[in-house]
């Protein structure tokens, strides 16, 4: 209770310390942080410091609220698979239980992507080795380098009129001011509205070889960004695409999605490339 007290001023030194900037800035931040600690209560500690961190660590999910979504209409979870497929479409949860409180379950059925919103990424199912891939999979496979640099869902939309592009992680963080270089190029791509799958990874731009992991990580940062951008030249590799101009494309085969991918960005900057694929039996 003693914390309640302090939470005006604790918001106002936040919001200085969020707004620190140029030389210095980290250190000053630091220092500031701490002495806000020092001034606060431990339980007013515990959760402003997770404000900046952006995890309250509530001790629930978004699962949570999904398995609450299915009680609320079936009286139990048995309606959280067709829930959390809408969810996996559309990570805006708050869209998703308007919906659902609105229309029903058969209100999900409708949902679809809309570029902007991040689509829960797909990943990859390990298998032991090649014969039990094709046993899977079936006797024709496309098979890609696995290029070692970090995920990048992209997104391409119209808003007020202008043209946006809006990068998000694996965990679906938004990314986008990381990458200046790679939004100028993903906007020379002639589509009105898409969502890709891509592969970002750093290279030497002597010499045109990729980087170890280690150093392309180091783009993924929220400081001196443009400096960092010209020391480290990012190269996209666009593996698939999900939605365009108002198609989605979910459960489209995925050979035919690569034609439509093909068609859509062919060779349009340096810093784009088709990954390279190869149909085998």
């Amino acid at each position: 209770s003693s914390g309640i007290k302090e939470l005006p001023s604790a918001l106002e030194a936040m919001l200085e310390i969020a707004g620190e900037g140029g030389g210095g800035s980290q250190e000053r931040k630091i220092t500031k942080t701490a002495e806000l600690f020092s001034a606060l209560d431990p339980l007013s500690v515990r959760f402003v410091a997770r404000i900046p961190v952006g995890n309250l660590r509530l001790g629930f999910s978004d699962m949570t609220i999904l398995d609450a979504l299915s009680v609320m209409v079936k009286g139990d979870k048995s309606a959280r698979p067709l829930i959390e497929g809408a969810f996996n479409v559309s990570v805006d949860i708050g869209k998703i239980a308007k919906r659902v409180k609105e229309r029903g379950l058969s209100g999900l059925k409708e949902v679809q992507p809309e570029p902007g919103t991040p689509i829960r990424p797909s990943l990859a199912e390990r298998l032991p080795t090649a014969e039990k891939i094709l046993e899977k999979v079936g006797e024709k496979v496309a098979i890609e380098p696995k290029y070692d640099g970090f995920r990048a869902q992209v997104h391409i939309y119209s808003e007020d009129g202008d043209k946006k592009v809006s990068f998000y992680s694996r965990n679906l963080e938004n990314t986008t001011a990381m990458f200046p270089d790679l939004v100028a190029a993903v906007s020379k791509i002639k589509v009105g509205s898409a969502i890709f799958d891509a592969e970002a990874i750093g290279f030497d731009a002597k010499t045109g070889r990729f980087l170890p992991f280690q150093e392309t990580v180091q783009r993924k940062r929220k400081h001196d960004i443009e400096e960092i951008a010209k020391r480290l030249p990012l190269k996209l590799f666009i593996f698939d695409i999900l939605y365009k101009d108002g198609k989605s494309f979910l459960n489209t085969p995925f050979g035919q999605r690569r034609k439509i991918l093909e068609g859509t960005v062919g060779k349009v900057d340096g810093k784009i490339e088709l990954t390279r694929q190869e149909i085998v039996d």
